[in-house]
């Protein structure tokens, strides 16, 4: 087991309010993380019905973003653990997901953001990615992922990943030198929902 100092990760210091959370790299492990967010939600009386659902939808997809990101392609190189905080106020819910093994391959994030519209963007995305991932100690490959980064993408009122280098530095993928070749260390998934802008999921 890999052991940090939270002080050490970057967590946007706006978002060092709120509540942390790990997961271990297997998809097992999902249910009782979000069971415990749904646990927590409940107790935020400001919240909507729909509100909970949705950000509860996104949490779903951020943090298994997370765990895709550590398998693809590589599952002897994953991480073995996800670090996670969130905070919400009765404007802004904010989650971020820190995932210290490879992170999102260079390649797949360089093509998402070659594409010319975010339809096109979702549709590499989905047509190029198959994943490993781990349940119950086994893996399993699946084809065709990315749906959630549709959802994502209707349902957040902003969000990024960014890679982190080991010097702890946090770096959109554009200012990567690729000549000094940094050591990329894992990635950041920082995303916001506004709670007076609640959609339809029917809608997406």
């Amino acid at each position: 087991m890999l052991w940090y100092d939270l002080t050490e990760l970057p967590f946007e210091e706006n978002i060092l309010g709120g509540s942390v959370f790990f997961l271990q790299q297997d998809v097992a492990e999902l249910g009782k993380v979000l069971e415990k967010f749904h646990t927590e939600l409940e107790k935020l009386t400001f919240l909507s019905t729909r509100q909970a659902m949705e950000i509860l939808v996104l949490a779903d997809e951020v943090v298994s973003n997370g765990l895709i990101a550590s398998f693809t392609n590589s599952p002897e190189r994953r991480s073995e653990m996800l670090f996670g905080r969130w905070s919400c106020t009765s404007s802004e819910f904010k989650l971020i997901v820190i995932d210290l093994g490879k992170g999102l391959f260079k390649n797949i994030v360089v093509e998402r953001i070659a594409a010319k519209t975010e339809r096109e963007e979702i549709d590499i995305y989905q047509k190029s990615n198959v994943v490993t991932l781990m349940r119950n100690g086994k893996t399993y490959s699946h084809t065709r992922t990315g749906r959630g980064l549709a959802m994502i993408n209707g349902l957040a009122s902003d969000y990024r990943i960014d890679l982190i280098t080991g010097d702890w530095v946090v770096h959109v993928e554009e200012n990567i030198n690729a000549e000094t070749k940094p050591k990329i260390i894992g990635s950041r998934f920082s995303v916001k929902y506004a709670l007076h802008d609640a959609q339809n999921l029917a809608d997406i």
